[in-house]
């Protein structure tokens, strides 16, 4: 491999030039990173209240259940919304065309 090739940093950093990609990074480094603070924070107090594993694994066990329980029901909600307005989008648009023809 040449020099040239190892190195990538512009083309790396090239990916964030667009608005949107870019916007998503950046939301993603922000919600991470709080989510990442909340985790220490956690830990830290029940580390400070116990000195206990157990419990402090338990501490972490709750923060990810709600994720761990929700998911599977809102992927499932989300595609059957996306698959309703998949049906209603076409049905709503044949009936304003009705609508503006009639008149």
């Amino acid at each position: 491999m040449d020099e040239k090739e190892k190195w990538i940093g512009p083309k790396a950093l090239s990916l964030l030039r667009p608005g949107a990609f870019r916007r998503y990074i950046i939301g993603s480094l922000i919600s991470d990173s709080g989510t990442w603070m909340q985790m220490m924070a956690q830990s830290w107090v029940m580390s400070g209240l116990t000195n206990k594993a157990i419990l402090l694994g338990l501490v972490n066990f709750a923060a990810g259940l709600p994720a761990l329980a929700l998911a599977p029901t809102a992927g499932a909600l989300a595609s059957f919304l996306r698959f309703c307005w998949a049906l209603r989008s076409p049905m709503k648009c044949q009936r304003s065309q009705r609508l503006c023809l009639s008149w």
